[in-house]
C-alpha cells in the first residue's frame, strides 16, 4: 500500500471514530417535568329561601285544596349537581306544629275530624317536570317525616346552566276551626354530581 493510501486510511479512520464518538457525546437524554394545576369548580346554584302553601280545605278538589308554587334549582356552575335533602322540620318558633306522618296514617284524609286534621299533615317535596333532571333519583314524593328519619336523600342531579323545579305536596285532613300557621325548614345539601 501506498504512503498516500495509508495516510488516507487513517484519516478517514480518525473522521469515522471522531464521528461516531461525538455523535454518542451528543446523543445524551434529558427530561421535561410537566405540572398542570387544576383549580376546584366553585358550586353556583339558586334556590327559593322561602316558599309557601295554602291548605283550603273549601276547594272543589284535591289540586284545589293544596295550593303550593314551584321551588326552583338553578345550576350556575359549569359542572352537575347533586340535590338532596337533609332536613325538612317544623321550624323553631312555628305558630302552629304539625305532626309529620306518612300518607298511610290515614286511609281516608278528606274524612277526619278536627283534631286529627290540625293535628297531622304529610308533607312532601316531589320533582314537577323528571325530565328537567339529569338523574332524577326520588321520582316520587319525598316526605318530611321520611327525610326527618335521618340519612339525607338524593332528589336528583341537575346539569350545568339549567334549572329543575320541586313543589310541595301534602295528604292532609279537610276540618280545620280557624286559620293556622304553619312554618318548615329545609336543609338542601347542594354537591357536584
Amino acid at each position: 500500500m501506498s504512503r498516500k493510501m495509508k495516510v488516507l486510511s487513517m484519516f478517514l479512520a480518525f473522521v469515522i471514530t471522531t464521528f461516531l464518538f461525538t455523535s454518542s457525546v451528543y446523543a445524551d437524554t434529558s427530561n421535561t417535568t410537566v405540572t398542570g394545576t387544576i383549580q376546584p369548580t366553585i358550586i353556583t346554584f339558586t334556590i327559593s329561601l322561602s316558599v309557601s302553601f295554602t291548605i283550603n280545605p273549601n276547594g272543589a278538589t284535591p289540586a284545589t285544596r293544596f295550593i303550593a308554587p314551584n321551588i326552583a334549582v338553578q345550576n350556575g356552575c359549569n359542572a352537575p349537581i347533586k340535590v338532596e335533602v337533609s332536613n325538612f322540620v317544623s321550624a323553631g318558633g312555628s305558630p302552629h306544629v304539625f305532626t309529620d306522618v306518612l300518607p298511610a296514617e290515614f286511609t281516608n284524609w278528606d274524612n277526619l275530624g278536627r283534631t286529627d286534621s290540625e293535628g297531622k299533615i304529610a308533607l312532601a317535596l316531589k320533582a314537577t317536570t323528571p325530565a328537567e333532571w339529569k338523574n332524577l333519583v326520588s321520582a316520587t314524593n319525598v316526605y318530611a317525616k321520611t327525610i326527618q328519619l335521618g340519612t339525607p336523600i338524593l332528589i336528583g342531579e341537575v346539569d350545568p346552566a339549567t334549572t329543575a323545579h320541586l313543589t310541595l305536596d301534602a295528604s292532609h285532613g279537610l276540618t280545620f276551626g280557624s286559620t293556622l300557621t304553619s312554618t318548615y325548614l329545609v336543609t338542601w345539601l347542594i354537591s357536584l354530581a
